[in-house]
């Protein structure tokens, strides 16, 4: 993952460009950054720092919902990628079954002639 939420960043610096996709197994990864940032924004220990919690808490948010869509992004192309090979399993099996049926009316066919031709 090219970039972790809860790295720190200069105050006023906008929040870096997050990849266009995040691959399934850092999905964990990113959610616990997040979570991680949140928490972190609103830590006594940080109190004490020049920045004030209003901001910290901001910024904190901004970089959380940056991480959010990013991971719905990526949500939704994984759902629409798995809707995909659903439909193609599905068009599969159809495809099998009128083999299938197929295959049993052109079997049955050749027995029917034979039984025909042979009691002639």
């Amino acid at each position: 993952m090219g970039t972790h939420a809860n790295e720190a960043r200069p105050m006023g610096q906008a929040p870096a460009l997050l990849p266009r996709h995040l691959p399934v197994a850092d999905w964990d990864q990113l959610l616990n950054a997040v979570k991680d940032q949140l928490r972190m924004s609103v830590a006594e220990e940080r109190a004490a720092m020049a920045e004030p919690l209003a901001t910290r808490v901001r910024k904190a948010v901004l970089e959380g919902v940056e991480a959010l869509d990013l991971l719905h992004a990526s949500v939704t192309r994984e759902r629409d990628h798995y809707q995909q090979l659903d439909r193609q399993l599905q068009e599969l099996r159809a495809d099998q079954a009128r083999m299938r049926d197929q295959l049993h009316v052109g079997a049955a066919k050749p027995a029917a002639a034979g039984g025909v031709a042979g009691g002639a």
